[in-house]
C-alpha cells in the first residue's frame, strides 16, 4: 500500500518513537519526511470486518492530517468501543505540533 510502513520502519518506529495514548489507542510515531502507517491489532480487539474497517478509517485520518511522521497505531480496547477516530487523529496532531 502507498502508505505502509516497511517491516524496517516498522522496528525503527518502535524503538525510537514517542509514544501517546489518548483514550484507547496507542500512537507511536517518528518524525520523517516519508508519511507512513502501521497497525498492531491483536485478533482479540475484534473481528475481521471491525479490524479492517478500523485500519481504512485510521488510513484516511492519516492521509488527510498530511503530517510527515512514520506512525503506528494500536487499539488498547474493542474496536467497537472506539468511536470518534478523527477526535483522537487531532488531539495526536496537537501535541506532535507542540514538539
Amino acid at each position: 500500500m502507498k502508505h505502509s510502513l516497511t517491516s524496517r520502519d516498522f522496528s525503527s518506529v518502535l524503538s525510537h518513537s514517542k509514544a501517546y495514548t489518548i483514550n484507547s489507542v496507542l500512537f507511536r510515531f517518528t518524525r520523517n519526511s516519508s508519511p507512513a502507517v502501521g497497525f498492531i491489532i491483536k485478533k482479540t480487539i475484534g473481528n475481521a470486518v471491525e479490524r479492517n474497517m478500523f485500519k481504512r478509517q485510521c488510513r484516511l485520518l492519516f492521509v488527510q492530517s498530511k503530517q510527515n511522521i512514520k506512525l503506528i497505531i494500536k487499539p488498547l480496547e474493542h474496536v467497537s468501543k472506539l468511536n470518534k477516530l478523527g477526535v483522537r487523529f487531532a488531539e495526536l496532531n496537537k501535541r506532535i505540533s507542540c514538539d
